[in-house]
């Protein structure tokens, strides 16, 4: 029985059940196979596109539907892996399928990993336990992993690692650690930009940490930017040679804030007024150019939104609510289909009420090293609060809310008084 426990503590089989658990679920459920309607644009929509593209040697460009130039309409991390699998393994193939959600299952899979690492650092090794077989298991983590071409278990992957290495560099002077720390944030900013809201406040929170221990670390956030700067330079180059102005990540933001903020906006993006479904808007995107395209429809969403404001303030207080309390589409009709609703509704809420919890008894009990847990729960949503929302786009978060939520559960349950703080780095070196 010792044993047996002892295996279950290993971090390494929560990684190996969590990986089974999502190729089994692939493989039993065939979502590896490619539906061809619409030219396969169903797998992978945009991203599939663009790794197209790549693949096919006409560079980073067309989107949508048929030739329409070159594009910065995505961050490039995840349609040149995407086109890497297609220069291999053929382009809008199965093979290919079942390649690129084996990678996501496989980053879902190390998720794991930083979940353990991360609450055992902060919390101890009873969370971390729990925590990292939660997240082998967790539905949406699974889900998410083999339903269909996503980019969120990879961000999730790359945003739980910034939270595990910012916690080393609490206690380390190493350059080459921040500069590492630096480039992996550049690299998940190149897989979303969105996470740009989150770092400078994670990088003055280690500033101001370091520098409540003595510490100069000035240099050392120089450096960590600065190596930043360096992973994401290419990318912003590239736009500026190709559209002549300054484009750092995305173009997009234009059509986003359109289709999420119109008369038919109900906090979910109207795709009727995107170019992917809409032949007119397409040939408008044609006609126009991107950059052009995407002014005009900033100015029309700005114009609805200076016009309507009772109507802006609404969808933005809808899309808060659709972020916090799921709006999971159940198909079908009746009453099972109200049970699941339902069910799917309890679930987030009872997730999120114990992440906030959990936060909340973290820091009363003297943790802070949880603190960056509630910068990226305050402002990594921010941008989808104005745009529009989409239950996927709140995946890279559940790492910190499993953990924050198993945590508010230890300390109910437990007998014990909670720990008191201590220096993770201090108590790593002192033993």
């Amino acid at each position: 029985m010792d044993d047996a426990r002892r295996l279950v503590k290993l971090p390494i089989l929560m990684f190996a059940a969590a990986l089974l658990v999502r190729l089994t679920l692939m493989v039993a459920l065939r979502t590896y196979h490619i539906d061809p309607a619409q030219d396969h644009f169903l797998f992978a929509h945009e991203t599939g596109r663009l790794a197209r593209s790549l693949a096919s040697g006409q560079g980073f460009s067309s989107p949508f539907h048929g030739l329409t130039g070159p594009t910065a309409f995505q961050a490039p991390l995840f349609p040149y892996l995407l086109a890497g699998v297609f220069r291999l393994f053929g382009i809008y193939t199965d093979s290919s399928a079942f390649v690129i959600l084996a990678l996501n299952s496989l980053f879902s899979a190390l998720t794991c990993l930083t979940v353990f690492d991360i609450g055992e650092r902060i919390f101890g090794r009873t969370v971390a336990n729990l925590a990292g077989w939660t997240w082998a298991f967790l539905p949406t983590a699974v889900i998410f992993s083999v339903r269909r071409v996503e980019l969120v278990p990879l961000l999730a992957l790359l945003l739980s690692s910034i939270l595990l290495v910012s916690l080393h560099l609490e206690q380390s002077s190493r350059r080459r650690s921040w500069l590492f720390f630096g480039l992996l944030c550049g690299l998940c900013a190149l897989c979303n930009p969105v996470v740009i809201a989150v770092l400078p406040f994670l990088w003055g929170w280690l500033w101001y940490r370091r520098r409540g221990q003595g510490a100069r670390s000035a240099a050392l956030v120089g450096i960590c930017a600065l190596a930043f700067l360096a992973c994401v330079a290419p990318w912003v180059a590239r736009n500026y040679l190709v559209f002549h102005r300054f484009i750092p990540f995305r173009a997009n933001f234009g059509l986003e804030l359109h289709v999420g903020n119109n008369a038919e906006a109900f906090g979910a993006p109207v795709s009727t007024l995107h170019p992917a479904y809409n032949a007119a808007e397409l040939e408008d995107y044609r006609r126009l150019g991107e950059v052009a395209y995407m002014a005009e429809k900033k100015r029309e969403a700005l114009q609805y939104i200076r016009q309507h404001l009772g109507s802006f303030a609404r969808l933005t207080l809808l899309r808060i609510a659709y972020w916090w309390s799921s709006n999971w589409q159940i198909r079908g009709t009746g009453r099972g289909a109200e049970w699941a609703a339902a069910g799917i509704w309890f679930g987030f809420a009872l997730e999120n009420f114990l992440a906030l919890l959990g936060l909340i008894l973290a820091l009363r009990s003297g943790k802070k090293e949880a603190m960056p847990f509630a910068m990226l729960l305050i402002f990594y949503p921010l941008l989808y609060y104005v745009v529009f929302y989409q239950l996927r786009y709140r995946h890279p978060l559940e790492p910190a809310l499993v953990l924050l939520g198993v945590y508010a559960l230890q300390r109910i349950f437990s007998r014990e008084p909670a720990e008191a703080p201590a220096s993770v780095g201090a108590a790593r070196t002192a033993g």
